[in-house]
């Protein structure tokens, strides 16, 4: 399939600002794919909704991560564990 001339600088503009999703093919999050409003290139858009996800719709971490396709890491998780405990300690 052709991309359209939008399409490419829509592309190029994400890029350019440095919120272009490397790997939209793993946003499977039911409105990315069916609403055209809602674009898996955009990293920004993704990760808003991903929040939005997980703190409105109350859907857990691992439901939340494999619709908006980000994986998350041993080293990661650790780092907001050690983090919320540290916070409420103070």
């Amino acid at each position: 399939m052709k991309q359209s001339q939008t399409s490419k600088q829509k592309e190029q503009y994400l890029q350019n600002q440095g919120v272009l999703n490397p790997h939209p093919e793993r946003v499977q999050d039911k409105l990315f794919l069916e609403n055209e409003f809602f674009d898996p290139l955009d990293l920004l858009q993704v990760r808003y909704e991903m929040i939005r996800c997980h703190q409105i719709d109350k859907a857990t971490v691992t439901e939340t991560s494999k619709r908006f396709g980000v994986f998350l890491h041993r080293r990661t998780i650790e780092r907001g564990l050690a983090s919320a405990k540290k916070k409420s300690q103070t």
